[in-house]
């Protein structure tokens, strides 16, 4: 199987403007891997006549994972697939030596950048999570290279999302706000540890058997320190944020560009980067989103999803 695509021979044949070597070379590729398939199916989902459209991708993608179960992770035993996304897979896990049940998250570096530098920083960035501890924060226990990527083992919470919790629940504004900021003590505690989640939705919060709101899904989360590259393009120059809205939605649904379109902060749409004031904007949209059962802005191309 040749080398997998990158990010500018996928760009390039999302747009039409690949060549008749690159279009070749694109189709036949994909009909061999599955994750470069899912990767351009996410980001073309009209494209059915080259690749499965997005819901198709997503269904190869949870295939591969359950296909996975019974599997060894490094010491932890594959139990049944949680859930799947564009850059990882998570499993409810069995750790042998601990003799306890946790989530483990499979993630793998973005669109074809594997390597050791790729799986370094993940794993970077993984033992960063596992430092910090507290409350209203999902625990990471492990983390280690596994493939070409990263596993991290994580607190196996048994409940629902917020976003799930707040639709079942419909509870008042009092009790909305009092989750949230419960959630946003989270967020403090991570950037005292200097990380930025990037991502804080309702849908990135869970809300465990015991009522305590835990924030989760660290996987879009950098260090603080300037200069760690956030993903994006980095020159938006002076396009309004309504038309970058428009424009970039396809990239945060690839992941080429990290976070959520209904609730991503300017910087973010620019590429630029990001900080503790981000997830403060995250938070306050989401929160709106949560009050007004509406989200607080005109939402561009789909629900508001964003990839793993």
């Amino acid at each position: 199987m040749s080398a997998c695509l990158d990010d500018d021979e996928i760009l390039d044949f999302v747009a039409g403007t690949a060549s008749p070597t690159l279009r070749k070379r694109v189709t036949e590729h994909v009909a061999d891997c599955a994750p470069c398939r899912v990767l351009v199916a996410q980001m073309a989902p009209s494209r059915s006549d080259f690749v499965p459209s997005a819901e198709r991708a997503t269904s190869i993608t949870k295939k591969n994972g359950e296909e996975r179960v019974g599997e060894t992770v490094g010491r932890y035993e594959l139990k049944r697939l949680l859930g799947a996304g564009g850059a990882g897979l998570v499993f409810e896990a069995f750790d042998p030596h601990l003799n306890r049940r946790v989530a483990l998250k499979l993630v793998r570096p973005q669109h074809g950048h594997v390597g050791e530098a790729a799986s370094a920083r993940l794993l970077r960035e993984a033992q960063a999570m596992a430092a910090l501890w507290h409350p209203s924060v999902v625990a990471v226990f492990d983390a280690g290279l596994h493939e070409d990527g990263v596993f991290i083992a994580m607190e196996l919470v048994e409940g629902k999302t917020l976003a799930s919790w707040l639709r079942d629940e419909q509870p008042d504004w009092r009790t909305i706000v009092r989750q949230f900021v419960a959630a946003g003590q989270g967020l403090v505690a991570a950037h005292a540890a200097r990380l930025v989640h990037r991502d804080f939705k309702a849908e990135n919060v869970l809300i465990g058997a015991d009522g305590r709101p835990r924030v989760t899904d660290f996987g879009l989360a950098r260090p603080t320190e300037v200069g760690e590259d956030d993903g994006g393009p980095q020159d938006a120059g002076s396009e309004s944020i309504e038309a970058l809205r428009s424009q970039l939605h396809t990239l945060t649904q690839s992941g080429l560009l990290a976070g959520t379109p209904a609730y991503m902060a300017p910087e973010q749409f620019k590429g630029a980067h990001a900080d503790e004031t981000t997830d403060q904007f995250n938070f306050s949209a989401s929160l709106y989103a949560a009050l007004y059962n509406a989200p607080p802005f005109a939402p561009v191309g789909g629900t508001g999803d964003t990839v793993m």
